[in-house]
């Protein structure tokens, strides 16, 4: 059972009329999802693989607070800034929550995680031993 936010075809829709839906990306990512087997593969993996194919970040997935399902967040560059999705297993399936949506630590999170990386990566005394390392 399919659980998205938005049904497909109003994102079809947005995306072919160049209207002020989601961007390709989120378009992508979330097809992406719903061509997933649901139980085939791992979630971790699921979401893995689906944001490799709309070319967004997978930054972290987590146990839900009750434990009795998954989050995720993943980063996408819109219009040259950040945008974030949130993914939660339901239903068999998975449901995708804007930034406007998410829960406000987890946003933050997910803008410190990128942050982060973004100084790690800038810093030679990090980045040129993992590079040697490689």
């Amino acid at each position: 059972m399919r659980a998205m936010m938005e049904p497909k075809e109003n994102l079809v829709r947005a995306a072919a009329n160049g209207g002020s839906g989601p961007g390709m990306q989120r378009l992508q990512f979330e097809l992406a999802l719903d061509l997933s087997v649901p139980g085939v593969r791992p979630v971790r993996e699921t979401l893995a693989h689906a944001a490799e194919t709309a070319g967004v970040d997978l930054l972290f997935v987590l146990p839900t607070a009750n434990g009795k399902g998954t989050t995720a967040v993943v980063r996408m560059v819109e219009e040259g800034s950040d945008a974030f999705l949130q993914v939660r297993t339901a239903d068999g399936g998975f449901a995708v929550s804007d930034e406007k949506q998410m829960d406000k630590a987890l946003l933050q999170l997910a803008r410190t995680s990128v942050d982060v990386l973004r100084l790690m990566s800038a810093d030679s005394a990090i980045r040129e031993p993992l590079a040697a390392s490689a």
